[in-house]
């Protein structure tokens, strides 16, 4: 199982090197977040869902969410979200 595969997407404790996350978005809720970590995922981008903000009864968090991916993979995730927003206008 890769780091992206682990709970809330967080990396292995044996990773090789040390990730310096940075915040790329905020959803409303923990489940926009989840389907926004699942399109970074099908284009190669890790993520994470910042573990504070996803904590709540039942396991799913009403409140929002930070997305979280590696600071140098930041651009190319904006890419990808405005990518998802651009397909709501056609």
């Amino acid at each position: 199982m890769s780091h992206q595969d682990s709970p809330l997407g967080q990396p292995r404790a044996n990773d090789e090197r040390r990730i310096q996350w940075a915040t790329l978005a905020t959803a409303h809720d923990q489940m926009m977040a989840e389907m926004w970590q699942q399109l970074l995922k099908e284009e190669g981008i890790p993520s994470m869902l910042a573990p504070q903000d996803a904590v709540s009864f039942m396991g799913v968090a009403a409140t929002p969410v930070r997305l979280l991916v590696p600071a140098e993979m930041v651009a190319r995730a904006e890419e990808v979200l405005a990518g998802l927003a651009g397909e709501g206008d056609q």
